[in-house]
């Protein structure tokens, strides 16, 4: 069983500011679609992030992970764009 403790790992923020560039940011026209934009800036990448990179998956290898939120529901979905199959 291989466990990780990333640097990024059990982190969150409720920031209602932040310094980007201005290629990072997409308009939401709809106040009733900014709800899901969150996991997609940062929840999915983390997931993905330690999936793909801190784990480096093997081909044909399993992955369990006890995490109901979304960045363990990103995680596993993310192994499907790992190019290692």
């Amino acid at each position: 069983m291989l466990t990780t403790r990333t640097a990024f790992d059990q982190r969150s923020s409720w920031s209602t500011h932040t310094a980007a560039l201005e290629r990072q940011f997409a308009n939401v026209r709809d106040r009733g679609e900014q709800d899901p934009m969150g996991p997609l800036g940062c929840s999915i990448s983390t997931g993905s992030g330690v999936v793909l990179n801190e784990l480096k998956r093997h081909p044909l290898s399993s992955i369990a992970v006890f995490d109901g939120v979304m960045v363990g529901r990103a995680g596993p979905s993310s192994t499907d764009l790992s190019t290692e199959r």
